[in-house]
């Protein structure tokens, strides 16, 4: 299924759980939790029969050299999750231009043995965006998954992010579910 919540036992109560429910769960956990402040998700799931690559000049693959400059671009607009080891355990490509990184994707996870891999993490500097640099290093991750065998590659986005929704769908993504994720206090 698209989604799977864990609650910690009642009589294990936490203060605070972040949580990614389907939205036919959100009467559940507002019966364990007095707030829940959930933002509607979707998850996107590639569709390899549709996997158009886009290219572009500049793309380059990111290893742990490339960690502190990673870091300056992210120090923009934090993405919500990452942590130096996806780089050497995952799947990193960049556009370099006047020697500097403008855009950028990762993955989350990736599990050989699973067959499966999370996109994610991609940013683009403000003044370089419409330019289709988010297609090609998503892309350029994407191609590298397929080449691996992963045949599960799915990406999370908000609801509301039609433009991040455009460039998935145009190289092959489509929705999956709809979700809610979000901090939920007791």
């Amino acid at each position: 299924d698209c989604l799977m919540v864990t609650v910690s036992p009642v009589r294990e109560r936490t203060a605070s759980a972040w949580l990614n429910v389907l939205p036919s769960h959100d009467a559940v956990v507002r019966r364990q939790f007095s707030t829940f402040a959930a933002r509607p998700m979707v998850r996107m799931r590639l569709q390899p029969e549709r996997f158009a690559p886009v290219t572009c000049d500049g793309l380059v693959r990111l290893g742990m050299p490339d960690l502190p400059e990673l870091e300056a671009l992210y120090a923009e607009d934090r993405p919500a999750f990452f942590i130096p080891s996806q780089l050497t355990d995952g799947v990193y490509f960049a556009v370099r231009e006047g020697g500097r990184l403008v855009s950028v994707a990762g993955t989350h996870v990736v599990s050989g043995h699973g067959r499966v891999g999370a996109l994610g993490n991609v940013f683009t500097r403000p003044e370089c965006r419409d330019r289709g640099l988010a297609g090609a290093v998503a892309s350029a991750v994407v191609a590298d998954l397929l080449s691996r065998g992963i045949s599960t590659i799915v990406l999370n986005i908000v609801a509301t992010n039609d433009p991040a929704r455009r460039v998935y769908e145009r190289i092959g993504f489509a929705e999956y579910c709809v979700y809610h994720e979000g901090e939920a206090r007791r």
